[in-house]
Parts: C-alpha cells; structure tokens; sequence
C-alpha cells in the first residue's frame, strides 16, 4: 500500500488525537476522588440543661474518651435531675484529640440532614423530645426537651449520634456511629 501526502497527513492526526486523548484520560484517573462528609472524630459530649421556668438553674454533664477505644475508660458524670420537672438540653460534640480542641457541634448542625441523636433511657422515668429539625422535617438531637416522672430513682441513659448520610429516614437504624455516650442518671 502507498502512503500518499493525504493518508499520511490523516495518519499523522488520527495518531496525535489517540495519543493526546490518553494523555488526558491518564490525567483524570490520576486525580483521587473527592471524599464526601465522612464521619467526625469526636472523643466528647458535653450535655447541657436549662430548667424550664428557672433559667438560672443551668447545668452540664459531660461523657469523655480523649484517647478512643481501647485506650483508657470513658469519663462520663452522673446526670441528676429532679423529678417532676422539664429541662431545655443542647448537646456539644468536641474533638479534644486537637489542639486547640476542635468544637464540631456546628458542623454537625450544617450537616443536620446527616445526622440524627438518639436516646435510649433505661429504668427511670424520663421521656426526651428533639425540638430542632433538619431541611428535611426529620428530627436531630442536638436540642431537645427532658421530662422526669414522678418517681425518684437510678436508671442510665445511651446517647448515639448517628451519621446518616442519604439514608437518615427519622430512626436510629441506619448509617454509622459518631459517638456513643453512656451516662448513669439519678432522678430525685
């Protein structure tokens, strides 16, 4: 076969276009892909309480795991409350792992639609409430509402925030765990 001027001209293009496509497509799978919302460390929550109709009567309880899991125990203080009353609560989220501590809690309200606290009481008389929502109507956790019974007792309260993202559909079940805090709460 003869090559003319013309064949080896659209030879010599044909080639350059291969040869430069390659180039590019080796320039897009070299680029790694983005992470999107991945979940937070986060070694501290800190639980805050209002009573309702005494705003001065204002107190935290805190649950701590600086070094993570299966490092040292966690920290976690006794949450007293007294019954028969209501109590207007916020939750913090730290990284104290950081220095300075990195304070997450407002990262975790932007990604509301992301996330869900849930609370597990166990033998005490007290019924919890989120009040704030996310874009979505779904609830969130980080402020709720706290009614004790009627009834003095010794009981424990888990608290999990939940990391759901495109999946959070209202329940505790999917997606993975932030945090999970374990407090032992007197009601008197």
């Amino acid at each position: 076969m003869k090559m003319t001027k013309v064949n080896l001209c659209l030879f010599s293009l044909a080639m350059a276009a291969g040869l430069s496509s390659c180039n590019r497509d080796d320039e897009l799978v070299s680029v790694p892909p983005a992470v999107a919302n991945e979940t937070e460390l986060i070694t501290t929550m800190q639980v805050h309480f209002t009573e309702v109709g005494m705003p001065s009567n204002t107190f935290t309880y805190e649950y701590s795991d600086v070094d993570g899991f299966g490092g040292n125990p966690p920290v976690a203080d006794t949450i007293i409350l007294d019954i028969n009353k209501t109590y207007n609560v916020t939750i913090d989220v730290l990284n104290e792992s950081e220095t300075p501590t990195d304070t997450l809690t407002g990262e975790i309200d932007d990604e509301k639609n992301d996330h869900l606290f849930c609370f597990e009481v166990h033998g005490v008389g007290l019924t919890i409430n989120r009040t704030d929502m996310d874009g979505n109507g779904l609830e969130v956790g980080l402020a709720s509402d706290w009614m004790t019974g009627t009834t003095a007792g010794d009981g424990h309260m888990h608290i999990t925030l939940k990391h759901q993202p495109g999946v959070k559909d209202g329940t505790c079940a999917p997606g993975e765990t932030d945090i999970e805090a374990d407090f032992e709460v007197k009601l008197q």
